[in-house]
């Protein structure tokens, strides 16, 4: 097998929430060099980095077919099948550099009919497809969404955009928010959705995430299509934020082969809350219950057409707390997945004292040991998680304490404490104490 190639920029795509696409998700993102755009009239120069005056290309003004044979995606693939490695591509080059199975490998493995014989012989010299046949669809549905995530930022939410103007004027280094530069409304174009339908009839995955994906309504339209065009098997693979569930989504979900659902689930509780405002703890376990119950509901051989598990996105400010949502999780026979933050880095486990993070892993160490929380799944594959995450934790313990970096995510903090009318005191008690004592320490 090359060294190089991954089926992805043949039979994949991968939007975004501003209505850009991408290669695939892990490719570097850095000043939009992996997005799809065309080479300017006359580019300063050739560096593989530099987008110039590049146009990026977007869903709402632009074809599937114009983004997927954009000139950057042209290229990529004329360098996979001369066997070089594309700058975009370095993160799973370094992954596996470094033994970790990479999203190439991955990738690889689930389309391994797509050959790069086959991508070969579907390609034209100047890099463009000859005949575009969707397998992989990732759906990031703009950015309408009901919840301001304390994680999260006005390109992935249409309600943190009031907040995050506030902020930018009293924290310079925020990124400015630009909605003239992004088409966030591209999933309301009734053209896109025509095009989808027409470039995806082979289809296999469609991952559908937001903003929040339950409140666009284009999208179960476009499903309704493909059940009355009995194109159903297919994979659905959400990430919901738990808040918006309906017997009528439900009812167009079981039309279909196999739908997976992470719900997006922080913490328990009113930590929950503080976390993913403004969404309620009652309206989260209401969704959990439905979905619960509709699977049950099934005949025997049907319910694995329905797949759940929680997607943590893990901070400072819950991993703490990763115990308790384990627990939770075990309890409704769910599985969890963690989603490190890594940006801003204000909001990474790494501003947390050295010895707090060490002391979460000794914490999850007995946990585990105690034989919980993952008795859903079987024991392989839960040893395995259990050992990556363990892992991960333990990459955590390196960095030294940083109390600087600690002080900059508790001002942040708490300027949204004062516009969202909350506390992290008197929500996180058992931590904020924690805390304290090192501020106490360094002073």
């Amino acid at each position: 097998m090359s060294k190089v190639f991954c089926s992805l920029p043949w039979m994949h795509l991968a939007s975004h929430p501003h209505g850009g696409t991408t290669i695939c998700c892990v490719a570097n993102h850095e000043g939009g060099i992996s997005r799809a755009r065309n080479w300017a009239p006359v580019r300063k120069n050739v560096l593989p980095n530099n987008v110039g005056n590049d146009e990026f290309l977007n869903l709402k003004d632009h074809s599937i077919e114009q983004l997927m044979n954009a000139d950057s995606f042209n290229e990529l693939r004329l360098q996979m099948l001369n066997g070089e490695e594309p700058v975009t591509c370095k993160r799973c080059f370094r992954e596996e550099e470094n033994g970790i199975h990479s999203k190439r490998l991955r990738e690889n493995e689930i389309y391994s009919h797509h050959t790069e014989e086959i991508a070969r012989a579907n390609t034209n010299e100047d890099g463009s497809i000859k005949e575009i046949n969707l397998e992989f669809i990732e759906l990031r549905l703009g950015n309408i969404c009901n919840a301001k995530c304390r994680t999260c930022n006005p390109w992935s939410s249409s309600k943190w955009i009031a907040d995050y103007n506030k902020l930018q004027s009293k924290f310079t280094t925020l990124d400015l928010f630009d909605k003239g530069m992004n088409q966030f409304d591209w999933p309301e174009q009734e053209k896109f959705w025509d095009d989808l339908f027409e470039n995806s009839k082979n289809a296999k995955v469609f991952y559908i995430n937001g903003g929040e994906p339950t409140l666009i309504k284009e999208h179960f339209r476009f499903l309704k299509r493909m059940i009355k065009a009995g194109r159903t098997n297919v994979k659905l693979w959400y990430n919901i934020n738990m808040t918006n569930m309906t017997e009528e989504i439900i009812e167009i979900w079981k039309q279909f082969d196999y739908v997976e659902v992470g719900f997006s689930i922080d913490d328990v509780e009113d930590r929950n809350e503080y976390i993913r405002h403004p969404t309620k703890w009652t309206d989260v376990t209401k969704s959990v219950n439905m979905l619960k119950k509709a699977r049950k509901d099934l005949p025997f051989h049907q319910k694995k057409k329905f797949k759940f598990s929680v997607t943590q996105t893990v901070s400072w400010m819950n991993y703490f707390y990763l115990v308790d949502m384990l627990e939770w999780a075990a309890a409704n026979e769910l599985q969890v997945h963690h989603n490190f933050v890594t940006q801003p880095d204000y909001y990474s486990v790494n501003v947390l004292p050295q010895e707090l993070r060490k002391l979460v892993t000794e914490e999850m160490r007995n946990y585990f040991e105690k034989d919980g929380p993952l008795e859903a799944i079987d024991s392989g594959e839960r040893e395995w998680a259990i050992h990556t995450l363990i892992n991960q934790l333990v990459s955590y313990e390196s960095a030294p304490t940083d109390i600087d970096s600690l002080k900059k995510a508790l001002e942040h903090n708490e300027e949204l404490d004062k516009l969202r009318n909350e506390n992290f005191r008197m929500t996180f008690p058992e931590l904020s104490y924690e805390l304290d004592g090192y501020l106490r320490d360094d002073v």
